[in-house]
């Protein structure tokens, strides 16, 4: 026991000495998730061999401070982007446990030919002067979760004035017509042939979740210049925020926060029942009913099913279509 103890010290002072040392006691986010990965629930030598897979000249993708002083500016640019790469690639591996999150890193300056890791001072300018107004409108869902939030926080405040513009009407209604086609076309390529035909689509189909969101979004970024309480990324309040504006009629107010939360439900319980991210009501079925019985009570029936979603989806179509043509 002594002897496998002396062991474990020696590969981990070896660990530290490496670079070790910095992931096991970090506080930034992605140290400090592959830190749990690596500690909870294992052997402390299986911790090490894990970390010696992550750290410095040991085959891994955090420096150690020589390191730092070797690689120069343009090669820790490199590093970055490959732990950024990595990030991307842990968080959103699907494995038999299903996957994390999600991530898109499209979303950035230039797109999937812009860099993976970009400063501060770039992030901005790019808004500033280059960025189309489909990118500024997809500022109006961002905010900070990870790492260092105040940062993040300081830097969405600096693209405030990005915003608040004041774009034209003409302008916006255009941009949004064009998201809102592309979303419904990569939907149905996604989806598969005959895979919307089999029900309706709640959130990329017509009437669903995604007019009421590109509705508020075009509201938001033709009047946050004179009105810029009205900007925020959740949705139902952004409804709420635009009535108290008086942009949005209090009735279609109203109809239109009842409806998306109505979308909202439907789509998680679809999501529940399937395991997995699904859009569409099934046509018919026992999954159809459990759906039914799910979202409206006991005693709901297919038909009650299909005629509750039908209204709410013709009532938000109307509001996406007026405010669209206004």
């Amino acid at each position: 026991a002594i002897d496998a103890a002396r062991k474990v010290d020696a590969e981990a002072a070896e660990t530290i000495e490496g670079g070790g040392g910095r992931l096991l006691r970090s506080s930034t986010f992605y140290e400090d998730f592959v830190k749990t990965v690596s500690t909870i629930q294992i052997a402390w030598s299986g911790s090490l061999r894990m970390v010696d897979a992550l750290v410095g000249d040991r085959g891994g993708l955090f420096p150690t401070p020589s390191e730092v002083l070797d690689l120069g500016e343009s090669g820790l640019r490199e590093r970055a982007a490959a732990l950024t790469t990595r990030l991307r690639q842990d968080l959103s591996a699907h494995t038999g446990e299903q996957h994390a999150y999600r991530v898109d890193l499209r979303l950035r300056p230039y797109g999937g030919s812009g860099e993976l890791v970009t400063g501060s001072t770039a992030f901005v300018d790019y808004y500033e002067r280059r960025a189309g107004l489909w990118e500024v409108q997809a500022l109006l869902r961002c905010r900070a979760i990870a790492g260092d939030v105040a940062f993040g926080d300081r830097l969405l405040r600096r693209l405030q004035p990005v915003i608040r513009r004041g774009f034209g009407h003409a302008e916006v209604s255009a941009t949004v017509a064009r998201m809102r086609d592309a979303h419904t076309a990569a939907s149905a390529v996604a989806a598969g042939p005959g895979r919307l035909r089999r029900g309706i689509d709640v959130k990329n189909g017509r009437g669903g979740i995604r007019d009421v969101e590109f509705l508020v979004q075009g509201l938001q970024l033709t009047n946050a210049g004179e009105h810029p309480g009205v900007l925020t990324g959740h949705t139902p309040s952004g409804i709420e925020r635009l009535a108290e504006a008086g942009l949005l009629a209090d009735d279609r107010a109203r109809e239109l926060a009842d409806d998306y939360a109505l979308l909202r439900r439907t789509e998680h319980l679809l999501q529940v029942l399937d395991d997995r991210q699904v859009h569409a009501i099934p046509a018919d079925g026992p999954a159809l009913i459990a759906l039914a019985r799910r979202l409206l009570g006991a005693e709901a029936t297919e038909r009650t099913l299909a005629e509750t979603l039908a209204a709410a989806s013709e009532r938000v179509h109307a509001a996406y279509r007026d405010w669209l043509t206004s």
